[in-house]
């Protein structure tokens, strides 16, 4: 399977994403800001959670992740649908059920926590 100039981009993409939040992400906990949504709004943003989470998985606690923020589970396919640009319609639909979910989570949490 070649490499396309596309795919490349894509990829460097994601990485200069990534290094983006992580560099906004530790600049922003030295002035003990975790997440600016909060901070801003009151409320945890939809994304709250995905740190610890994926911290739990690291340690292989499942259940632990889930209650941090499920949608850390859905977070591999997303970079793949970035990253490999996927253009069927069963990937849309998906993709839509995933962000559906992301709403549920972020109302439950809203609701009960």
């Amino acid at each position: 399977m070649a490499v396309t100039r596309g795919k490349k981009r894509r990829l460097i993409g994601l990485v200069l994403i990534a290094a983006y939040f992580a560099a906004a992400y530790s600049l922003l906990s030295y002035f003990g800001i975790t997440c600016v949504f909060l901070e801003l709004f009151g409320i945890p943003c939809p994304g709250c959670g995905m740190t610890r989470a994926l911290r739990a998985l690291v340690r292989l606690d499942f259940l632990q992740a889930i209650r941090h923020n499920v949608m850390i589970f859905f977070m591999p396919y997303i970079a793949a649908y970035v990253l490999f640009d996927f253009r069927h319609k069963a990937h849309i639909v998906l993709l839509k059920i995933i962000a559906g979910i992301a709403i549920i989570n972020w109302l439950i949490k809203l609701l009960f926590i």
